[in-house]
């Protein structure tokens, strides 16, 4: 009985195992949408950010931007 059991574990420890790599092995071939950047480097899924300046709701890339222009 005991063989059985460590086969069962084998088996289903196996199989975690393969559908982990595959997981993997799809998100390098084809990346979510969520993992996109943009040239600047930033996810294109990120929410508004405030300006420091003026305090009101910016994109993160216009920031960015800002602050690389002035450098």
């Amino acid at each position: 009985m005991k063989i059985r059991k460590q086969l069962q574990l084998t088996i289903f420890s196996a199989v975690v195992g393969l559908i982990s790599a595959a997981s993997m092995v799809h998100v390098f071939i084809q990346p979510l949408d969520e993992l996109a950047r943009s040239r600047e480097g930033t996810p294109f899924f990120t929410p508004p950010v405030l300006n420091p300046d003026t305090g009101e709701a910016i994109e993160l890339d216009t920031l960015i931007g800002h602050y690389k222009s002035e450098g």
